[in-house]
């Protein structure tokens, strides 16, 4: 092989390489993007994070959906401008199974303030992600989360904090 393809081959590879880098940012930016669109309850553009036939496993799976729309209406009547949030996601372990394929583990710190209710929850859990590349853009295929902990309290009574789960708890 002649020195011109071996630069030829290692330019291949290197493109391979950047457009990986690239996806890997893409996804990352898509995440961003569906954490802030959650938090401000940007409803209409949240949507466009999701594949039209995105199916969702929320709380271990007892919200479950599917469809952009269902999930998009489920935030619409499950986090009213009385619940004050902050999702914060970090660490992602991003795999491929293609270049149009891909799943994510993301660590996921939140808080909730229910005005409403006068209660607060903070938590922790493990997002569980696949995505899919529609035309030339990362899209949520499949998006759930298995929380580690969350603790709830009555925001009169701080005393009043309980863990109400623990994926560790023996119970």
């Amino acid at each position: 092989m002649s020195t011109i393809e071996k630069l030829e081959q290692r330019l291949i590879q290197m493109e391979k390489e950047i457009t990986r880098l690239k996806d890997i940012e893409s996804i990352k930016s898509l995440k961003g993007k569906y954490l802030r669109c959650l938090d401000s309850k940007l409803w209409d553009t949240i949507g466009e994070c999701f594949c039209e036939d995105v199916t969702t496993s929320y709380s271990d799976g007892k919200l479950s959906f599917t469809g952009k729309e269902e999930v998009v209406n489920f935030f619409r009547t499950c986090m009213p401008p009385e619940h004050i949030t902050m999702h914060q996601c970090h660490t992602p372990e991003i795999e491929f199974e293609s270049d149009t394929v891909a799943f994510a583990y993301w660590y996921l710190g939140d808080n909730l303030i229910l005005l409403d209710r006068n209660m607060g929850i903070r938590g922790g859990a493990f997002y569980r992600e696949s995505y899919e590349k529609v035309n030339g853009e990362w899209k949520i295929k499949t998006i759930g989360y298995k929380r580690t902990f969350e603790e709830r309290w009555d925001r009169n009574d701080p005393k009043s904090a309980k863990i109400t789960y623990n994926m560790h708890s023996k119970e």
